[in-house]
């Protein structure tokens, strides 16, 4: 979704709406060096010529969707750069930019791709467990293919040969569960690689990025300063993919601070920025800060459906379609800009529908957790009740108890005076 707000930003994976991937990159010094940020293959035999081929090559593929094959033309068109004009020049930015955008994006498919294969691995384990283990008529479980055998055991005879099956029986199905124990220790091991490469991916695209922000923190040309509100938006994408939802905050609040300098108000660049915002303010469980990023979100899109309604006014107005023939190429221009404008109109339309049902379940979580809150509010005030009135009743008993007490002590005193009386008068 974000990628269709900005579609004029560079092609950027799509934030993780649910799941992020396992595993924080970490933060790599402010003073990386290329060495440090690139992958095999190894650039021997080619020069810094070749890099034109290979960022052509590199971004067709990553267009396509073949984001390994991206990885490797734009590792090597990086390391040429780097190894010509440095690790730390302003020209081998924009390869770099684009090597990031390749490897995050090929970590976030490893990551969907892996996420449905366990689930996928996970059924066809227990569907094939289910096949293998059937209940035989002894009463025991056996693997598929020794049925046979048991048969055989039912029509012999002698005690001898039973015994021998049984022994083969218990000699198979052991050599099967060894079998299932090296094949789960081979998945797993298979798995454990996957995770260090996707890892190993996500560490390297941040640490790309990190060095095209030094890059262009370090320029001294106006155009690399709004160039940092991209790269900020790459950062923040690593650390939503990696889980790191605090580091995600910071870089989308700089990437959205930097934008609204640089950018127009209803700029589509500037709400991709809130929305990625509100996409972590989320995660981390912020949720008023996030329905205020979609609101935002909302009004830079209102705002650029405005100016498109008026644009495609302003173009119709007072042209008729009989006064539009015969003006050739011209019309055919005409006819395509307005064309352009009435898709980018139902686009705009259709994210601003999606941001206000995004707005709808963020007021719903933010509603539930209020109730929870009240009702979790409600039930230690009650208890503090209880236990005051507890405090309160045994004040009470206590007074009573006194009172009862001295109430006992005035009969005596009552039957002692008269004797008291008695014993005057006989004195």
């Amino acid at each position: 979704m974000t990628s269709d707000i900005a579609p004029s930003a560079a092609a950027t994976p799509a934030a993780p709406m649910k799941t992020p991937a396992k595993g924080t990159p970490s933060t790599p010094a402010a003073g990386s060096s290329a060495s440090t940020v690139t992958k095999t293959p190894t650039s021997a035999g080619l020069t810094v010529g070749d890099v034109p081929s290979l960022l052509d090559a590199g971004a067709k593929a990553l267009a396509m969707g073949n984001y390994a094959l991206a990885t490797d033309k734009l590792s090597l068109a990086s390391q040429l750069m780097s190894e010509t004009h440095g690790p730390k020049s302003r020209e081998c930015a924009p390869t770099l930019y684009l090597y990031g955008q390749a490897l995050l994006a090929n970590a976030v498919r490893k990551n969907q791709v892996l996420g449905g294969d366990s689930a996928e691995e996970a059924g066809a384990a227990g569907s094939s467990s289910a096949a293998d283990a059937t209940p035989s008529k002894t009463g025991h479980f056996v693997f598929e293919g020794d049925e046979d055998d048991d048969d055989e055991e039912d029509e012999a005879e002698d005690d001898n040969d039973d015994n021998q099956e049984a022994d083969a029986q218990a000699d198979a199905e052991d050599a099967a569960a060894e079998q299932r124990n090296e094949e789960d220790a081979a998945i797993a091991l298979e798995d454990l690689q996957d995770d260090d490469e996707e890892a190993d991916d996500l560490e390297i695209a941040w640490e790309t990025f990190d060095l095209v922000r030094v890059i262009y923190n370090e320029s001294g040309h106006a155009e690399d300063k709004a160039k940092l509100g991209e790269v900020h938006l790459a950062l923040g994408d690593v650390s939503l993919e990696s889980g790191n939802f605090d580091q995600a905050v910071a870089d989308f609040v700089t990437a959205v601070r930097i934008k609204e300098e640089h950018l127009a108000p209803d700029d589509r660049e500037l709400a991709e920025a809130h929305y990625k915002l509100a996409l972590a303010l989320e995660y981390s469980e912020s949720i008023e800060d996030a329905i205020e990023q979609v609101s935002k979100t909302m009004t830079v899109l209102q705002a650029h459906l405005a100016k498109l309604k008026a644009t495609a006014e302003a173009a119709g107005h007072g042209e008729t379609n009989a006064d539009r023939k015969g003006k050739g190429k011209a019309t055919d221009a005409v006819h395509a800009a307005d064309d352009a404008v009435g898709r980018e109109i139902k686009e705009v339309e259709a994210l601003l529908a999606e941001m206000g049902e995004k707005m709808d379940d963020l007021r719903a979580t933010l509603a539930k957790e209020e109730q929870d809150d009240q009702a979790t509010g409600a039930v230690g005030g009650a208890a503090a009740a209880a236990a005051d009135e507890t405090k309160a009743d045994a004040k009470d008993v206590s007074v009573l108890v006194k009172k009862r007490a001295h109430a006992a002590d005035e009969p005596a005193a009552a039957v002692d005076s008269p004797s008291k009386k008695a014993k005057a008068a006989s004195e």
